[in-house]
């Protein structure tokens, strides 16, 4: 690839690390009330390079938190994480499931054949090998969050065109044995009571050797959306239970092997927890003709992962196997007696619900070797294999009062295979004491088959039209190419241009398939792969002791966009290469520690992300104009935090936590209709904690203590003019109560 120079730097805004971007691994081992302020801000350690290095020296965009500082802030989940990082937008689609916007960059046609825009990792098990959408990991007992904006396409893979997500788990202790345990309840302002238990024990089998972790948390998350047509208040409660264990075992000073296993399951009382307006879903209330609502949805987010990483150090370098096994299903029940008109029996009496899941199931290895400390040239090489599997089961069932249900096939949309493999590497070379250059290129080859079969429920619309299978092929270079300059020991200053890509998917084959074709001629069978590069310059640096100013501006180039599109007769979505889009922006973070209890915190980002040309459908209509903004990207956030830590007696340490963000509006879908804008957010939390090293932590917090309306999305019901609202919780009160042992 020929590397453009870079033709525009815009005037850099200002944004400082919400959430502290940096405290050293000894944070996660601090005593019940450690906050953020009791750590040293300078020696923070990151592998966002897949090796050992100090972010502040790191040439990229990079966000991190550790596990005492995200405990700390309240912050308990992925989609909380959106709120504190410049440039990121995260979504739940449902509880359980997100769609992530980094720099712009984010899904515009979302499949189970879909692989994600932004990449998603636990430890080395890269969940964005799964598909588009990712599951709300909790972050409670992790060791830091990091969060790589730009693409990443050399070390990280496909999917990774906006950047990368990182969470790295705390990993078994064999010197001594210890436990920690967190209980708590909260209240939602016109809803109900949920709670939270949390435990987890460390225990040594064999000093220096071999250790063993397990994790537990039990969470249930309060209602407040209720459904008139049902007679029901608080409906959209859900609950998430999760296990975790980790082995560690060190048998040499060289040999570091750590397997871990990770079960989570989400179940949503009412599925997506939308509303069609505050507080309630009532159709009719948008539209009078619309059907009453026959039956409560429900859907629920399966997690089972598995992974096994050696480290083997051969003194000058260390080579690295990393291994990971899961498993993910998305059991959902939708109702869709609002969607589907109903021929039989009263309306309201009658309903149409579609029971259905989708499965993904893959294996990954990757073997890689680095070298070892800071060298004249230091280096990372690696292969990577993936094979995945995916099927998407979708049925209609009719509730008819006069004949009771009927169960028929509607559609089995996708069965497809995967496999992949890829070789990359990575070199940093210093020219000079002050001057580097660093390159990396992976090279990445997929080979996909995917059967599609559509069967119409034979009572009511006749005999099934069959299946018929597509093959698809991807492959792509992602190079890069930074020179970084070293201007004094505090102060880097870098430029960077680099390239990321995701791979294409099938459309269930409906196109493929004659019977079907014929009805929906609009549809291709598949679509291919979408690129990104981008253009970035940077400068990191440390103003005085305790404190960091990080600058980045940067220029995105994103060709063959894998936008949605909806057949004419409005009934089933498919995803197809059209247009090309342009994002440009810049971050600013700055924060430190004001005095011995007191830090602060401030973050601005501005994003112009807009399609470059006219998008049309089959039938001429308009589905996206050119210069339309890329949904869910907020074109400014701002956010400021501070922590303060202080002595209440002896024994007492008091902390405060404050956090408040704004973003701007946002849109839903590529179309930019103003039935799916999300207004401009305002959020603000706070914490108010007490701890003493004997009997622990007790803490109060509020959050959205504003108690907005804000909507992270806007989803549209297919074919009855319905939008349902994915709206923030309400002002949510909570006590919890956390020690360590």
């Amino acid at each position: 690839m020929k590397f453009k120079r870079f033709h525009k730097v815009a005037q850099i805004t200002s944004l400082v690390s919400l959430a502290i971007a940096a405290w050293p691994t000894v944070a996660q081992q601090a005593a019940p009330g450690a906050v953020a302020s009791d750590v040293d801000l300078e020696k923070v350690v990151v592998t966002s390079q897949k090796r050992l290095q100090v972010a502040q020296d790191v040439p990229i965009s990079l966000f991190s938190m550790t596990g005492a500082q995200l405990e700390n802030a309240g912050i308990t989940n992925v989609m909380d994480l959106g709120n504190s990082v410049a440039g990121v937008t995260i979504a739940p689609t449902q509880p359980g499931m997100l769609q992530i916007n980094i720099r712009g960059v984010t899904d515009l046609g979302s499949l189970i054949a879909g692989t994600p825009a932004n990449g998603f990792y636990l430890d080395e098990i890269p969940f964005s090998a799964t598909g588009s959408l990712q599951p709300d990991v909790g972050l409670w007992d992790v060791q830091r969050v990091e969060v790589l904006r730009g693409p990443q396409g050399t070390l990280f893979g496909e999917g990774s065109m906006g950047g990368t997500i990182r969470v790295i788990t705390r990993k078994p202790d064999s010197t001594e044995f210890s436990g920690r345990v967190s209980l708590g309840t909260t209240s939602v302002s016109g809803g109900g009571t949920g709670y939270s238990a949390k435990g987890s024990v460390n225990i040594p089998i064999q000093q220096d050797v071999a250790a063993i972790t397990i994790g537990v948390s039990d969470q249930k998350s309060p209602g407040w959306v209720a459904i008139p047509d049902l007679g029901l208040k608080d409906a959209n409660t859900s609950t998430q239970t999760a296990g975790r264990i980790a082995l560690r075992l060190t048998p040499s000073a060289q040999l570091t092997v750590d397997a871990n296993y990770l079960q989570s399951k989400v179940a949503n009382n009412s599925n997506f927890g939308n509303s069609t307006s505050p507080g309630a879903l009532d159709p009719r209330a948008q539209n009078p003709a619309a059907q009453k609502i026959g039956y409560l949805s429900t859907s629920g987010m399966n997690v089972d992962v598995g992974g096994l990483t050696i480290n083997y150090d051969f003194g000058s370098v260390t080579l690295v196997s990393a291994t990971s096994s899961f498993k993910t299903t998305t059991p959902y029940n939708r109702d869709l007696t609002t969607v589907v008109p109903l021929f039989f029996g009263t309306a309201g009496t009658a309903s149409v619900t579609s029971p259905s899941g989708d499965t993904i199931k893959a294996v990954t290895e990757e073997l890689r070797l680095s070298s070892n400390g800071h060298k004249q040239l230091d280096w990372t090489a690696g292969l990577y294999y993936k094979d995945d599997q995916r099927s998407r089961l979708e049925n209609w069932k009719f509730n008819i009062p006069a004949w009771g249900p009927l169960i028929e096939n509607s559609l089995d949309s996708d069965a497809s295979t995967s496999k992949a493999y890829a070789a990359f590497g990575e070199v940093d070379y210093a020219v000079t004491n002050t001057f580097s250059v660093q390159a990396g290129v992976r090279y990445y080859s997929e080979k996909k088959s995917d059967t599609g079969t559509q069967i119409t429920p034979t009572l009511i619309f006749g005999k099934p039209v069959g299946a018929s299978t597509s093959n698809f092929d991807a492959n792509n270079t992602s190079p890069k190419l930074s020179l970084n300059w070293k201007l004094t020991p505090d102060t880097l200053l870098f430029t960077k241009v680099s390239k990321g890509f995701r791979s294409g998917g099938a459309n269930g084959n409906f196109g493929n398939t004659a019977a079907v074709g014929s009805k929906y001629p609009e549809m291709p069978a598949g679509y291919g792969p979408e690129t990104i590069t981008a253009y970035e310059a940077g400068v990191k640096t440390s103003p005085a002791k305790g404190w960091f100013l990080n600058a980045y501006v940067y220029e995105n180039k994103w060709k063959d966009l894998q936008l949605g599109f909806v057949t004419h007769d409005g009934l089933l979505g498919y995803t197809e290469n059209s247009s090309s889009a342009t994002s440009k922006g810049a971050e600013l973070e700055l924060g430190g520690r004001v005095s011995a209890g007191l830090t602060l915190g401030m973050n601005l980002s501005t994003v112009d992300a807009k399609i470059d040309s006219t998008v049309l459908n089959a039938l001429g209509g308009v589905v996206a104009k050119a210069g339309n903004a890329i949904p869910l990207t907020a074109k400014t956030k701002f956010a400021l935090t501070a922590d303060y830590s202080f002595p209440l007696s002896d024994t007492l340490k008091g902390n405060i936590d404050a956090r408040y963000q704004m973003g701007s509006s946002t849109f839903s879908e590529a179309s930019n209709d103003p039935a799916v804008k999300n207004a401009s957010t305002s959020q603000l939390h706070m914490k108010f904690g007490v701890s003493n090293p004997q009997w622990g932590a007790l803490t109060i917090y509020g959050d959205n203590l504003l108690n907005r309306n804000d909507t992270t999305i806007r989803q549209r019901q297919v074919g009855v003019g319905l939008i349902y609202n994915v709206y923030v919780q309400p002002r949510t009160i909570g006590v919890e109560y956390s020690n360590s042992f």
